[in-house]
């Protein structure tokens, strides 16, 4: 992919930034919102289980 000025006639530019820190962040953030939901859903399951048994 080369970088330099847009010709005559392009009708498009494209622009794209990758960021490895990003990504890890958004990785986290995912990860601990399932937790969280986990956190949750989880105990309330185990509840009624434990009852039931």
């Amino acid at each position: 992919m080369g970088c330099g000025p847009v010709g005559p006639g392009a009708r498009r530019l494209e622009l794209s930034y990758s960021s490895r820190a990003f990504a890890r962040g958004k990785l986290i953030g995912v990860v601990t919102l399932l937790l969280v939901i986990a956190g949750f859903v989880l105990p309330p399951a185990w509840e009624r289980r434990r009852r039931r048994g």
